[in-house]
């Protein structure tokens, strides 16, 4: 019938055809008219819930950068905080000024003024974010329990809800004060142009805006040695105390962060650090060396030689001693900015450069370590490993459960199986596309998750004596309550061959503030592996190779080692997520 209706006849288009194809026409036209409509209102609400949510996350982040570089807190209670801030009055010298940050109605304010006040209606508080329809703060001291007094805060949980279309958006960070003290012991308020202040260019300043570093600070620390190399990127701050071998930093290298190193020094191959500063070979005897076009755009500290070449650049002031053996060599283009005699600036105090003091050398004994930059590493967890007689098998079965008990070896194959809390077991081999669901406190030997394998894990502790995971295995964290998740190794930790991690409830960060992994003597990443968390080796090495990654920090008490274009990206730890011993 169609085709005949618009057959095209001898005798021309009839009038009742010409209206049939208006009328279509007219319906298509519609229903486009209508179709732009539709997608041009939903543009303009992802538009505007975009805006939303930017809206909130810039006003977060504001908190948390001056939360970091705020010298202390004065005031303090779950919806408002006063805070000392540090500003540059346009003349090079820096000044201390006072902040708040409240919730008015729907509003998140900030405001600044000369003097602290605790009257609010001296302050003139502006807008900074909007819909805030909620918005607390929680403070805990160093060691983790909750902080009563402005004084006695390291930490400050931000919690944060926007608003969109009447559903609730929630936002959180952590933000960690800078220990802003100065390495003579004295209290550091910005104006007295020590190690850790601001170096406005002025012949009177000495410092370089690097605050002193706590425990939380590094992205990438190894008590003995660091190595670094082909390609790898550390967003972050770098630290070793390099007690036995030297720091080394080649092939395209590049730190996003500053650099601490005690003793001897090597960076080469297109290496940058992009920091504020390098502080580095202040260890006896232990020099630095730069070659084939390292550039460090920051300061460079050291008690002893420099020797640059091949078009090395640093892109700043060298800080160094003029005492005999302590000198700069440029050959073959290479080239710095300044010098400045470290003998003459406050840093030196009863015959020793303070900003390089180390807790554990004899002659530092009794001194507190918290007016260092080497940190002292704890312990390894006292795990006790028993296990029981019997033998459990699953094969081809689906949503089963084992009791309580200790038990000898487990295997699960082509499985979905649910463990009970405490439960312990000496071996556990879970293959073949299995899912093991595990519970809080329970201990193994020895788990290994192969061939596409999966384990679940919720919030809590957990014991191991070593963990293999490789071939597209996976681990899946779900955080209760926003609990943190801990994995206490008594031994090695090896995750290989595209293994994966999935973080459920992880919060802004996506759980990387959440995973304490302890890894007693050593983690190996290789091949792909992309880990989120907090790692700490107290008697091994840590190797990430073969493009891994690590989103969080990760610390050893003896080598970390990142090469083959491989990265970090520092998180801080959540307060509490750390095990008490940290502090």
């Amino acid at each position: 019938m169609m085709i005949k209706i618009f057959a095209k006849s001898r005798k021309g288009i009839t009038f009742i055809e010409l209206l049939l194809v208006v009328s279509i026409v007219a319906i298509v036209g519609t229903a486009g008219v209508l179709s732009f409509r539709s997608g041009r209102t939903t543009w303009g609400n992802a538009d505007e819930q975009t805006q939303v949510i930017q809206s909130a996350v810039v006003g977060m982040e504001k908190v948390v950068r001056e939360i970091k570089n705020s010298p202390g807190l004065t005031s303090i209670s779950s919806t408002t905080i006063r805070l000392k801030v540090l500003r540059n009055n346009g003349s090079g010298t820096y000044v201390k000024q006072y902040a708040m940050f409240k919730r008015d109605g729907n509003y998140l304010k900030y405001g600044e003024r000369a003097t602290d006040s605790a009257t609010e209606s001296d302050w003139t508080l502006n807008n900074l974010a909007y819909p805030v329809t909620d918005l607390s703060f929680s403070f805990r001291k160093a060691d983790g329990t909750t902080a009563t007094t402005a004084e006695d805060v390291k930490s400050i949980q931000i919690n944060m809800t926007t608003e969109d279309a009447g559903v609730a958006i929630p936002l959180s960070s952590n933000a960690y004060l800078a220990n802003l003290s100065n390495f003579d012991g004295t209290d550091d308020d910005g104006s007295d142009g020590h190690f850790n202040e601001v170096n406005d260019g002025t012949p009177t300043t000495k410092g370089d805006g690097v605050p002193g570093c706590s425990i939380s600070d590094y992205a990438v620390y190894g008590d003995r040695e660091v190595s670094l190399a082909n390609s790898c990127v550390i967003s972050g701050n770098v630290g070793t105390r390099c007690l036995g071998n030297p720091y080394s930093h080649t092939n395209s290298v590049q730190i996003n962060g500053y650099l601490v190193v005690k003793g001897s020094f090597s960076m080469s191959n297109n290496g940058t650090v992009s920091g504020n500063s390098i502080i580095a070979a202040c260890k006896p005897s232990t020099d630095s060396t730069f070659a084939n076009s390292v550039q460090v755009n920051g300061n460079f500290w050291t008690l002893h030689n420099i020797t640059m070449s091949n078009t090395s650049w640093i892109n700043g002031t060298v800080y160094q001693p003029a005492a005999p053996g302590a000198t700069i060599t440029c050959n073959n283009s290479s080239k710095y900015n300044e010098k400045v005699n470290l003998d003459t600036t406050e840093l030196k105090k009863d015959g020793k450069h303070q900003f390089m003091l180390d807790p554990l050398d004899p002659e530092n004994a009794g001194m507190n370590p918290k007016k260092s930059l080497f940190p002292i590493l704890p312990p390894a967890e006292n795990i006790d490993l028993s296990w029981g007689t019997t033998d459990k098998s699953y094969w081809n079965q689906s949503n089963q459960t084992l009791g309580p008990g200790d038990y000898r070896n487990l295997s699960v194959g082509k499985s979905t199986l649910t463990l009970s809390a405490y439960s312990k077991f000496q071996n556990a081999d879970v293959n073949n596309g299995s899912i093991l669901n595990i519970a809080p406190g329970n201990t193994f030997n020895s788990l290994s998750v192969s061939n596409s394998s999966q384990i679940n894990i919720s919030s809590g502790n957990y014991y191991f004596d070593s963990i293999i995971m490789s071939n597209s295995s996976k681990m899946r964290f779900n955080f209760v309550d926003g609990q943190p998740v801990r994995l206490f190794v008594k031994n090695s930790v090896s995750l290989s061959n595209s293994s994966s991690f999935e973080y459920i409830n992880g919060g802004i960060n996506g759980g990387a503030d959440l995973v304490y992994l302890e890894a007693g003597t050593g983690l190996t990443c290789s091949n792909s592996v992309q880990w989120r968390g907090f790692v700490y080796a107290p008697n091994g090495d840590v190797n990430f190779s073969n493009a891994t990654s690590l989103t969080g920090a990760v610390y050893s008490a003896k080598k970390v080692t990142f090469a083959n274009n491989t990265d970090a990206t520092y998180v801080a730890p959540k307060v509490g997520l750390l095990p008490s011993k940290f502090y």
